[in-house]
């Protein structure tokens, strides 16, 4: 559960997340995720949680908009050139393509994929 604990604590300062608790079972931790686009939450869980070396197994579910809230206010000043989880947006291969960046950093390129 120790290793539970840790991912917790590094997915509670991705500004993605919505929620994040560790659990029992099979899976010992749950998180629920937000994006601005399907291709934006997919980067984030093949780049980012899947390569993390304390992730042995994971199961995931994607969903549309939420029933609710239908709004989450998110308040965010992107100041950072390293993302919460230690990653450079702008060294990875998939930023601009796939991926419009972090949202805490100032690489993050908005909803239309273009730096303001």
């Amino acid at each position: 559960m120790d290793e539970a604990e840790k991912l917790a604590d590094v997915f509670a300062r991705c500004p993605r997340t919505v929620f994040v608790a560790t659990t029992t079972g099979k899976y010992n931790l749950n998180l629920a995720l937000i994006a601005e686009s399907y291709s934006a939450l997919e980067a984030t869980i093949e780049n980012t949680i899947r390569p993390m070396e304390s992730v042995k197994e994971m199961d995931v579910s994607l969903g549309s908009s939420p029933a609710y809230p239908e709004f989450v206010d998110f308040k965010l000043e992107p100041t950072r050139k390293v993302t919460p989880c230690g990653k450079v947006c702008t060294e990875c291969y998939i930023y601009g393509r796939k991926c419009s960046g972090c949202l805490a950093t100032v690489y993050f390129m908005g909803l239309k994929g273009s730096r303001k």
